[in-house]
């Protein structure tokens, strides 16, 4: 579901325009861009769904990141992910691990085995919740 139109919604239509006009309702194209500018917009949706602290600027990120075709963004995402996941922060690794569990379960599954075996005790909590939430949909 898109995100609606506010002031968080606002500055990332005003961002995307500088790379190309109405490209918020196209993002679709983000895969035909010069392949820096897409993985900066890939960058750009990763910071907001995994960085930000509000729901609406996080929806944004994760709706940014699922709407661009999937295939491209499953090449891309997790070189693009790993300078959050070097950050060790448990937020940022939570909300990294909401996207790849909407994106691809695959992948939710290296990040929950990933942030087991994290010697930083909040993360590998969080690595056991993950694990426990793949485990509950398999069961």
């Amino acid at each position: 579901m898109k995100p609606p139109i506010n002031t968080f919604t606002e500055r990332t239509i005003q961002w995307l325009n500088a790379y190309e006009e109405n490209l918020w309702f196209n993002l679709e194209r983000v895969p035909q861009l010069e392949p820096e500018i897409g993985e900066a917009i890939l960058s750009g949706f990763l910071e907001q769904a995994c960085q930000c602290q509000h729901i609406g600027n996080i929806e944004i990120g994760q709706y940014g990141i699922l709407t661009i075709p999937k295939e491209w963004v499953l090449q891309h995402i997790e070189h693009l992910a790993e300078p959050l996941l070097q950050a060790e922060d448990e937020w940022q690794y939570r909300r990294l691990f909401e996207v790849y569990y909407i994106l691809d379960k695959s992948l939710a599954r290296k990040l929950a085995l990933r942030a087991t075996n994290n010697p930083n005790p909040d993360i590998k909590e969080a690595g056991e919740d993950f694990s426990k939430q793949l485990n509950r949909e398999t069961a």
